[in-house]
């Protein structure tokens, strides 16, 4: 809100919170990273890289950026990250790059943004912290418990989200 005016506005945050998963690092990508060495890949630099791609990850988070069309031909950039949280029709799997945008241009899953990004996939409430951190899984696993076959539940898993 803003206050000392006649009216009050209320305006959307610029960006969004620290988002960083519950697990541990060595276990989300610690038995990759572990083979790294043994591939010939300097350890120093892979975790300077590392370091890199989770700071970047915390700047691709805001709206205070817009587009910056010489970067994304190659780069992620804010804009096209916020396409990736996307739930507009034309946003729905698409942008997956973590750093590297032009994967997606080669694979066809790039979406340039042109119409203002619509965040969320329905009404879900989140109100506290504990559904923030395991997100859509109980919903996805009651679904999955009321399916009658192990195929139709396996086919759940990798479909498209309804």
């Amino acid at each position: 809100m803003v206050h000392g005016s006649r009216r009050s506005v209320v305006h959307r945050p610029r960006s969004v919170g620290d988002r960083v998963g519950t697990t541990p690092p060595a276990l989300r990508r610690g038995w990759f990273a572990l083979w790294l060495p043994l591939l010939g890949f300097n350890p120093v630099a892979a975790i300077a890289l590392d370091v890199f791609a989770a700071t970047m990850g915390q700047l691709y988070h805001t709206e205070s950026i817009q587009r910056i069309p010489v970067l994304e031909h190659v780069f992620v950039t804010p804009a096209t990250h916020r396409v990736h949280h996307g739930s507009n029709p034309q946003y729905i799997d698409k942008n997956f790059g973590a750093v590297f945008i032009v994967w997606d241009r080669l694979f066809g899953t790039f979406e340039p943004e042109v119409a203002p990004v619509v965040y969320g996939i329905g009404s879900k409430r989140i109100d506290t912290p504990v559904k923030a951190l395991v997100g859509g899984y109980p919903a996805l696993f009651d679904e999955l418990r009321r399916l009658p076959t192990w195929a139709t539940r396996a086919a759940r898993i990798v479909a498209a989200p309804s």
